[in-house]
């Protein structure tokens, strides 16, 4: 019939058409489909000849024309299965390359890569890894529990983190510390997840970003900020102290002028609250020395006298006195000595005093000094 002249015809061209097409090309995927082209060709042309002798070979031509058709299908599903079979080649090989690449990323990071298992065992761990926990190989670590490198302080945090990453959620990164083999104590930045497989959580894999130098390097700051901190403090102490001798000074200096004498001291108790009283002002012509370098000697002089009674104390002082044989004064007079106690509340803190010569003066009451 002139449809199956049309469907043959077509199919007959179509097919030498695809050969054509496939004849400049190479390899043995062209020499397979150019044989299954090949049959389905002949199965067609069979045909035709079947059509042009009116179909009085029939029975000849169509059995042969079928088994041309049916050759060319294996050959056909062959390539389907070789194709098939080398391109899932070429995924296992491109997933081998990609594990490889991975396996060397993470045996070549500074990060310290790790695997545990559902049980809590490690099962691997990378170079940076061990270098983070003073070991020298995984053997010393792979199969026992990762409580090993934890701290008791953190232990029960580690554990709720673990069992919520085997639950199947995931936590943010986190900074924590890690026990190494030696028991010595470093910090780090942890970034942990579960690993799924078929399904299901079979263990956990994350990274360790090592921060030892950088947490010293922070402290160091710290220390060196409250080093500088003190020093200020002292300096201020140093500043407050250098005001305060010059405030006395004047003070001294205004006393010794308005009473007329020729000396003067200040005596104060010291810091440390051991009644020691130690000199911090000191005014005359004939005064040489530092403030606050001596202390007040022990034995029956006014100074002391007025620092242990607490009284206000005027006394002459004969020439003839070893004390204080330095201040000779006057040469034709006896010595006067005035000295006052100096209070804080009800507690002496210091004396002042003034030593000159011994003249005739208005008779006036002499008071504590008080602040």
């Amino acid at each position: 019939t002139w449809a199956s002249w049309l469907f043959h015809v077509a199919s007959a061209l179509l097919i030498a058409w695809a050969m054509l097409i496939l004849y400049r090309k190479k390899g043995w995927l062209r020499n397979v489909m150019m044989v299954a082209l090949s049959f389905f060709l002949i199965s067609d042309l069979l045909m035709l000849v079947n059509l042009a002798s009116g179909e009085a070979y029939t029975y000849i031509l169509c059995p042969i024309s079928h088994a041309f058709y049916i050759l060319a299908i294996p050959l056909l599903g062959y390539i389907y299965i070789r194709e098939a079979s080398q391109e899932r080649e070429q995924a296992v090989d491109a997933l081998r390359e990609s594990e490889q690449h991975f396996r060397d990323i993470v045996n070549n990071t500074q990060a310290g890569y790790f695997f545990i298992d559902r049980q809590g065992h490690i099962q691997q761990v990378n170079k940076a890894w061990l270098q983070m926990h003073g070991y020298s190989s995984a053997a010393e670590v792979v199969g026992r529990h990762y409580s090993i490198t934890q701290p008791d302080e953190i232990a029960q945090e580690t554990q709720a983190d673990i069992e919520r990453l085997l639950n199947g959620e995931l936590i943010p990164p986190s900074e924590s510390v890690r026990l190494t083999k030696n028991g010595t104590i470093k910090y780090h930045t942890s970034s942990s997840n579960p690993v799924i497989q078929g399904g299901q959580v079979t263990g956990i894999e994350g990274f360790l970003i090592d921060r030892s130098q950088q947490v010293q390097a922070e402290a160091e700051v710290r220390r060196r900020n409250e080093q500088m901190a003190e020093l200020h403090a002292i300096t201020a102490t140093i500043s407050q102290s250098r005001d305060l001798e010059r405030m006395l000074g004047s003070v001294l200096e205004s006393v010794v002028t308005v009473t007329d004498m020729g000396v003067g001291w200040i005596y104060l108790s010291d810091d440390q609250g051991q009644g020691a009283l130690q000199l911090v002002a000191e005014h005359g012509n004939r005064i040489k020395g530092e403030m606050g370098s001596r202390a007040l000697e022990a034995g029956d002089s006014p100074l002391n006298e007025v620092a242990h009674s607490g009284q206000p104390l005027e006394i002459i002082i004969s020439s003839d006195t070893p004390w204080p044989e330095q201040l000779a004064l006057c040469s034709d007079h006896d010595h006067l000595f005035v000295g006052v106690p100096i209070f804080s509340g009800e507690h002496i803190q210091g004396v002042l005093a003034v030593l000159g010569c011994n003249r005739p003066r208005v008779e006036q009451e002499v008071e504590p000094v008080s602040y």
